[in-house]
């Protein structure tokens, strides 16, 4: 093999090897969307909520999962509507129990890739479940407030917190958060926590809730060490 030739291969060995470097390898899951996939959530005092996929439903014709409340002092049945992307990008379109909103377009709750101080703004329909009555336009901002290590009864996961500012001429969300469940509007913490194939590992509303156990099994030191792995090809 001649000079040129050995130089021309050594070319392509390192294309090949930058291409592969800038490819993901994996996909990026917030919010693992799966039928069966369960969260139980516990607060400091022992109260639990239990969040379970159970189907599939059809809003304003997108198939969505949903996500139902089947354990819980307050939120008992509360449905809500999510779909997510390969890019870790999460959609909530809105909630139900004796009332709710259906939310057009949907709810761009994840912006990926996450990192602290984004923040992403967008206007969006509400409509009234469940006949879907046109009730106003809103606004929204979310930021990423945090990012850290998180210990929850289910382990230790890298993650984020996330916070929600709406603007809106009515506050029929007082008492509540946008995916239905109750809420204290007090609280100045982050909304949501979300760690990367687990899904939310805690959350304020009613009451400040952690990851007690989930469909999943990873530990922490796997979580932490998978988790930086992962970051040199974002």
């Amino acid at each position: 093999m001649t000079p040129r030739h050995i130089l021309c291969c050594g070319r392509m060995i390192l294309l090949s090897c930058l291409l592969l470097w800038g490819t993901p390898l994996y996909a990026v899951e917030y919010m693992p969307l799966e039928i069966g996939n369960y969260w139980i959530y516990e607060t400091a005092e022992g109260q639990s909520e239990t969040l379970v996929i159970t189907e599939m439903a059809t809003i304003f014709g997108q198939e969505v999962f949903v996500r139902e409340c089947t354990e819980s002092t307050y939120n008992l049945g509360l449905k809500n509507f999510w779909t997510s992307g390969d890019d870790g990008d999460v959609l909530l379109y809105g909630y139900t129990l004796e009332f709710g909103f259906a939310y057009d377009p949907p709810i761009l709750l994840i912006d990926a890739p996450l990192n602290v101080g984004k923040t992403w703004t967008q206007e969006f329909n509400v409509y009234m479940l469940p006949d879907t009555t046109f009730y106003d336009v809103w606004e929204i901002t979310m930021e990423v407030v945090e990012e850290g290590l998180y210990e929850v009864g289910a382990g230790t996961f890298p993650g984020y917190g996330l916070n929600s500012y709406i603007s809106m001429r009515a506050n029929p969300m007082e008492g509540f958060s946008l995916t239905g469940q109750m809420a204290d509007s007090d609280q100045k913490d982050p909304d949501y926590w979300f760690s990367d194939g687990v899904g939310q590992i805690q959350y304020h509303t009613d009451d400040f809730y952690m990851l007690e156990s989930y469909f999943g099994g990873t530990t922490a030191t796997e979580s932490f060490a998978w988790d930086g792995v992962k970051a040199l090809f974002r």
